[in-house]
């Protein structure tokens, strides 16, 4: 069955374009390929609505909620998982939100829709906390009428997966799984039982939580370092507010503490974004051939 499991193509073309320093490129790589997965997942829908069947491409089996009283299913794009897949519509959400409140038009009105449509359909509910997390922070930086009119439209459509979602047996799930990596990590406290390991524990599955996956795996120590390392980044965007991809970057970071990422690469790739992002070092601003 053809699907780009992890995207890797794409993340080391990403990758690439941090090394030669190209922020306007590596915008442009995430839109396209988010509004290529976007679509791709839409068109899964569509055809699950019509022919009650999964479009190639799906590999989590079907997994269908109810909206509104219609029978829906999860879709997952290109990725094939719906959690990731979220994951990574977020980034390219925000840069295409930013550009529209910057310069609204029907191009870029239709593509939000497009994007945030697909993102919905994920029923992902950490992937629509990122969303949200970087909308309000561009809402915030664009102050506008149209920019609060659509914070209202794109937090209520999240409630309503949320709401969908209470008491559901996934949830269920995910708390004694969450249980369960805080049992493995007390009992090995220092190194965890080893990268990957915790799905081999427990039925070829996640914790779905970032932090306690890598405590059960890895340890304290390494934990720390992730930690440490997602703080930094933090400051550094911090330190870049007013860009989109910073406010894009921390409602993915926001969004990955609900899953278990270590070994995504996008994860990774976006940890390198944020160190990029940074100020560069006075002696490199010097150079009149770097621009940024």
């Amino acid at each position: 069955m053809f699907c780009i499991n992890r995207c890797g193509l794409f993340d080391a073309y990403i990758a690439t374009c941090i090394l030669i320093l190209k922020p306007k490129q590596i915008e442009k790589s995430f839109v396209i390929f988010g509004v290529v997965n976007a679509l791709f997942g839409i068109l899964q829908e569509i055809v699950y609505l019509i022919s009650n069947k999964i479009l190639i491409g799906s590999q989590g089996g079907q997994d269908v909620w109810y909206l509104f009283g219609v029978r829906l299913l999860r879709v997952e794009g290109l990725v094939g998982d719906s959690n990731v897949f979220a994951l990574y519509l977020i980034i390219p959400l925000i840069l295409i939100f930013y550009d529209y409140l910057l310069k609204p038009n029907l191009r870029t009105l239709t593509l939000v829709i497009v994007m945030f449509t697909s993102l919905v359909l994920t029923f992902s509910r950490g992937g629509l906390l990122g969303a949200i997390i970087g909308i309000i922070l561009v809402c915030l930086y664009r102050r506008s009428i149209r920019a609060m009119i659509w914070f209202v439209i794109l937090t209520a459509c999240s409630a309503a997966v949320f709401i969908v979602r209470i008491g559901s047996r996934s949830d269920t799930t995910r708390m004694f799984l969450l249980s369960y990596a805080i049992n493995i990590w007390k009992d090995n406290p220092f190194w965890g039982v080893g990268p990957g390991k915790f799905g081999s524990l427990w039925g070829n599955t996640t914790a779905h939580n970032l932090i306690l996956e890598s405590l059960s795996e890895t340890g304290i120590f390494a934990t720390l370092l992730i930690i440490f390392m997602l703080a930094i980044g933090f400051i550094m965007l911090h330190k870049k507010k007013k860009l989109a991809m910073s406010m894009a970057l921390k409602g993915f970071y926001i969004s990955s503490l609900f899953l278990s990422v270590l070994t995504n690469t996008l994860f990774w790739t976006a940890m390198g974004i944020m160190f990029v992002s940074a100020p560069l070092p006075k002696l490199l601003l010097k150079d009149d051939k770097i621009k940024l």
